[in-house]
């Protein structure tokens, strides 16, 4: 017996990308950067690398009005449900040379950011997943099977990632100071579809 349509259908193959960590990058910023290296440089104690509440000072207003908007834009594309975002902490960073900032996250946020005002090593990214790297058969490294992804830190480049992320930076070689500005951002009200579903939280007394 034989059969003039073969009713089977072809085999096809679909590559899936699933649990993707988004970050956003945005250069040329156009912030002015001299007022706000001349506070870090002579607020700075000695001995220490922070200072912390930068959202006190006039010189940072923009920088700050920049981070609300980028943040919430953020949250847009995310698709990420609550009524408004709180930036919860803002702070400088000062690498001096031989100084490296050793890898970590930022609790208690659901996002995490840093604006650079000076060059300087780059910040790396480290894969979350905690098996991803057991075996590692990789013959030539992509954004798709690395381990550890690196961005180069650029003066008015303001990068924003999820706050659960860990990251890093290496040992500053050069001969001036690496100056970044960082901050925390989370979501404020009511979060989520549901208010019977696990899904649902309420932070509005999350930071009074």
């Amino acid at each position: 017996m034989s059969y003039l349509f073969n009713t089977d259908p072809e085999p096809q193959a679909t590559h899936l990308r699933i649990f993707p960590t988004n970050i956003l990058m945005i250069d040329h910023m156009g912030l002015n950067l001299k007022p706000m290296i001349e506070f870090i440089e002579k607020n700075k104690k000695p001995g220490t690398f922070q200072i912390n509440r930068l959202y006190e000072h006039k010189e940072f207003d923009s920088l700050v009005e920049k981070i609300r908007i980028c943040s919430i834009n953020f949250c847009t594309q995310m698709k990420y449900q609550a009524h408004t975002i709180d930036i919860t902490d803002i702070w400088a960073n000062v690498l001096e040379p031989g100084d490296m900032h050793p890898p970590h996250t930022h609790s208690n946020n659901i996002l995490s950011g840093v604006f650079y005002l000076t060059g300087g090593p780059n910040i790396i990214f480290q894969d979350p997943r905690s098996g991803a790297s057991v075996i590692d058969p990789v013959a030539e490294r992509t954004i798709d099977n690395s381990c550890v992804v690196e961005y180069e830190a650029l003066p008015n480049r303001m990068m924003i990632f999820p706050a659960w992320l860990p990251h890093w930076v290496p040992i500053n070689k050069m001969n001036g100071n690496r100056i970044s500005i960082s901050w925390n951002v989370m979501l404020q009200g009511k979060v989520g579809q549901d208010k019977q579903s696990s899904d649902w939280h309420d932070f509005n007394d999350s930071f009074k």
